[in-house]
């Protein structure tokens, strides 16, 4: 009878993949696999990894397939699939294996990695304090100031309004000015601050200063200016505090 049973499964299950029904591949796949596993484990995991060919991020195979490899199963497929399951993890589930990931192939000296388990991590669990630290780590020892600036406004978006946020979009603005010489990922940034505080007259100067650096590098590289900056522009003329220091044009 469990022969046949699994014979049965076997010809749906190929069925399915011949039509690339993509939900039968995989809830017979998993039905196969866990049948498999009773009295064939090997043949189990080649059945939940042919399924997961279909849908490589699908958590109940994932699952299944981990709990059952062999002692001996090849390190880096070990990782590939902790590290698919980890997109489908939130919360602490997701923190915890990334910070796990994350050990493993630092260990073994894989960086790219390490930054794949970290930034996985924290798109599944932002408001896990271990993940974003050993994020802000990792980019400031490589000095990868883009990612570390975005992820600083990441955090000034998930705070909401308050001094930590305004502090991290300051911060970003200055990655972006002065380490990147990006004067438009600075201003978006001084502007997602202005939007949290827009009686703040320090940030309004700073922004004054950069788009007027934004405005003179246009008129020096290209007179059609391919950004429309002229509300703000505007905004500031109108504004009498000395820290803007000159009106734009």
């Amino acid at each position: 009878m469990h022969a046949e049973l699994l014979a049965l499964l076997h010809q749906q299950f190929d069925r399915a993949r011949d039509e690339r029904n993509v939900p039968a591949i995989c809830e017979l796949g998993l039905r196969l696999g866990k049948l498999y596993l009773e009295t064939q484990p090997a043949d189990a995991c080649d059945v939940l990894r042919a399924a997961l060919e279909w849908q490589p991020e699908h958590r109940e195979l994932l699952l299944t397939l981990l709990a059952n490899l062999p002692p001996d199963t090849d390190a880096r497929e070990q990782s590939d699939l902790r590290l698919r399951l980890l997109k489908t993890e939130k919360g602490e589930a997701a923190a915890q294996l990334a910070l796990d990931l994350a050990q493993s192939a630092a260990e073994l000296g894989d960086e790219e990695r390490v930054r794949e388990a970290l930034e996985l991590g924290y798109r599944g669990a932002p408001e896990a304090d271990r993940v974003r630290e050993q994020l802000e780590v990792f980019y400031a020892q490589r000095e990868l100031y883009r990612p570390m600036a975005e992820l600083m406004q990441l955090e000034a978006a998930r705070l909401g309004p308050g001094i930590a946020a305004m502090a991290r979009l300051k911060n970003a603005a200055a990655l972006y000015r002065d380490q990147l010489q990006d004067l438009e990922g600075a201003a978006g940034a001084l502007r997602a601050a202005l939007a949290l505080d827009p009686n703040d007259l320090g940030l309004l100067g700073e922004l004054a200063r950069n788009l007027a650096a934004i405005h003179a590098a246009r008129l020096s590289d290209d007179a059609e200016a391919t950004i429309d900056d002229s509300a703000w522009i505007a905004t500031l003329n109108s504004m009498p505090f000395a820290a803007c220091g000159q009106k734009l044009d």
